[in-house]
């Protein structure tokens, strides 16, 4: 399963996935127990950490810049990109409607 979620700033990062982890454990009546993220930024706040901390998430960060280590979700965000820019370009709407 694929969720997708779009933001402008790196410091919305904390409350969308908050959504996302409220939303993900009401549907599948289970609870996160690692996020993996590539250490970019989005997701290294001390504020970030300390709610991953009390919610009982390990954060496991793999070194920024290498998408080796995640090769599936790399795959998964090339997959997704080239859709949106087909349908962009398809509907010739401009690129403000990227997310």
């Amino acid at each position: 399963m694929i969720w997708l979620f779009t933001f402008k700033l790196k410091s919305e990062a904390l409350e969308i996935f908050k959504r996302f982890k409220t939303l993900v454990e009401n549907e599948s009546d289970k609870s996160i127990k690692i996020l993996r993220t590539d250490g970019g930024g989005e997701y290294t706040s001390k504020e970030f950490e300390v709610f991953c901390t009390s919610q009982g998430v390990v954060d496991e960060v793999t070194a920024p810049y290498t998408p080796q280590h995640n090769g599936l979700a790399e795959r998964r965000n090339r997959t997704l990109l080239n859709m949106t820019r087909s349908m962009l370009k398809q509907k010739n709407l401009p690129h403000k409607f990227w997310g």
